[in-house]
């Protein structure tokens, strides 16, 4: 049952067609042969480039910035730094996959 409420920003956002959008933004960038820090750097311009809404905007930097965006912690008890109020409103919302940052330790070449 996919339900909305006012109770805050992040219940009253479409997070269906924020997730698709940083989705396709990251395919789309990888396919072009971009980097990470590329991506990040750019996906502001793209995504109003494509006539994103100022709404949507905000929600999209918060799936994509790195200094905000959802970090999983894998492994037998799964959780999840950042985004606990936005993970759950987009659960709220039926969304089955969205965009989390991964970080990977420095080469040590």
């Amino acid at each position: 049952m996919l339900r909305r409420t006012s109770c805050c920003w992040y219940h009253q956002q479409d997070w269906s067609n924020v997730s698709e959008l940083a989705i396709q933004l990251i395919e789309t960038a990888r396919a072009d042969g971009k980097t990470e820090h590329e991506i990040s750097g750019q996906f502001m311009t793209k995504a109003r480039e494509l006539g994103t809404s100022n709404q949507d905007l905000m929600a999209l930097k918060s799936l994509l910035e790195p200094g905000v965006a959802i970090v999983p912690h894998l492994g037998e008890n799964a959780t999840h730094t950042n985004g606990n109020h936005r993970a759950r409103a987009m659960k709220d919302a039926g969304v089955t996959r969205t965009v989390v940052a991964t970080w990977l330790p420095p080469s040590t070449s």
